[in-house]
This record gives structure tokens, sequence and C-alpha cells, in this order.
């Protein structure tokens, strides 16, 4: 059905989002041996790719401390990128008002981070030319008890709510009664305002996390998703800095 699929529209590959391999955190019947069952899925599909399109993209999205539901070293030979989701990082078991897509780990966030999930693939044995980090086109929200500065403190509202760029920019970035604050530790934005403490990917953070790829020889860089920046300023500020020599 894949190879159907791709030879009727044209598509390029395809990138798989198996959340997660021998898991059941989402929900879905899992067992211990999708490890395996998940290098044999990947096997089949390069081997039916070189014998009908060699040059068909075979990539998979993973989350940032995923590699333990893979053999890495295995699918890494198999795969084009690996397309790390380096968003969604918020402290949902207690919901804490934290960041939840920061390039780097910081006193708000210090146990996970975009910086910390390359690593971590890197020792589990991922080149990083395979290696691709993404950013949010949304943001995540909670309500907060006080006036003090929220950053780090539970929310009375659960932080898995979503707001999409589009509403961002046309609602809060420019409205005086949110301030902007930025975490020089983490890269990292965040607005509080009306009790409400949102976090997400700036144009500066967007840019600062293109950089890291440059940097850090890594392949590339992808987002989630289009449609919720209508504006395509992020879109904008993405193409200019990974462009930029």
């Amino acid at each position: 059905s894949i190879l159907n699929a791709i030879e009727k529209y044209g598509f390029a590959g395809i990138d798989l989002d198996w959340e997660y391999p021998t898991s059941s955190v989402a929900g879905i019947a899992s067992s211990p041996e999708d490890k395996v069952n998940f290098t044999l899925l990947l096997q089949d599909l390069r081997d039916a790719f070189s014998n009908n399109k060699p040059d068909t993209i075979l990539t998979i999205a993973v989350g940032a401390s995923t590699m333990k539901y893979m053999e890495c070293e295995k699918v890494s030979k198999l795969l084009d990128y690996f397309h790390i989701m380096t968003y969604d990082y918020m402290d949902t078991k207690n919901n804490t008002a934290t960041h939840h897509t920061n390039l780097y780990p910081s006193k708000y966030q210090p146990n996970i981070s975009a910086h910390q999930a390359v690593d971590a693939f890197v020792r589990a044995g991922v080149e990083k030319e395979k290696i691709v980090i993404g950013g949010a086109f949304y943001g995540r929200i909670t309500t907060v008890s006080g006036t003090d500065l929220p950053i780090g403190k539970p929310g009375t509202s659960p932080i898995t709510q979503g707001i999409s760029y589009t509403k961002l920019h046309n609602e809060y970035l420019n409205n005086p009664e949110y301030t902007y604050h930025f975490d020089e530790e983490a890269r990292a934005p965040w607005l509080f305002g009306n009790s409400k403490f949102i976090t997400f990917d700036s144009v500066i953070s967007l840019q600062e996390k293109c950089q890291y790829v440059r940097s850090q020889n890594l392949s590339g860089f992808m987002f989630w998703e289009l449609g919720s920046d209508e504006t395509f300023t992020l879109l904008d500020a993405i193409h200019a800095a990974i462009q930029n020599d």
C-alpha cells in the first residue's frame, strides 16, 4: 500500500510515526517483541524501495528519549533521517508551567531539551548527518494563580492545551496585557498575562535552533505543523536561518 501511494501521488518517501514500539503509553496495544518488529518493518520497506524505486526516502518520527524503544544502530543503517520531535516537553505529570520546545536545559526544564535529545541519539549509535530536529508552530498554555512570574510553578488548567502560532501572533504577541520573556539558558520564550502562561517557539528561538543544526552538522530542520502559522512568519524565519551562510 505504501509503494502504491508513493507511485500514485509522486511522493518522495514516507515518514513513520510509531509512538512507540513496545510502549502502550498512547493507549495502543504493544508487545516487547515490537522493538525487533520495528526493525523488521523498516528492513522490509527498505528492501521494497530498493527493488522498485531506490531513491525513495525512509524516515521516522521519534521522541526525545525514545531510543530505548528501538534498535538504534540497526535502524540507523536503514533510515535516511530521524525526525526528533523536539517539542511537547512540558511537565504534564505535575502540570507545571515549563518550556515545551526548549533548545537547551535550564533550571525550569533541566531534564529534557533538543540538545539533550540529539546527544542521546548520537550516543545510541545514530549518525549526526541523519538527525533532524523540530520546531513548534503552536504553543502550550496553562492558567496559573497569583501575579508573580509563573514559570516553574503548578498550573491550574492542563498544560496540554494547545494554541496556534496564528492566534499567538494575532492576539497575544502585541497585546499589552501579556509580557514577553526569554529564558537565556534554555533559549526559549514564554508569555505571561491575565493569569495565563504560554510556552512557544518564536522567530528568535527557531533561528537559534537552525544555527544549532548548522553548528552541529545535523541534517536539517522540520516543524509541526504548517497550518498552525497562517502568517508564514515562522516558516520565513526558518528558511532564512537554515540557508544563511
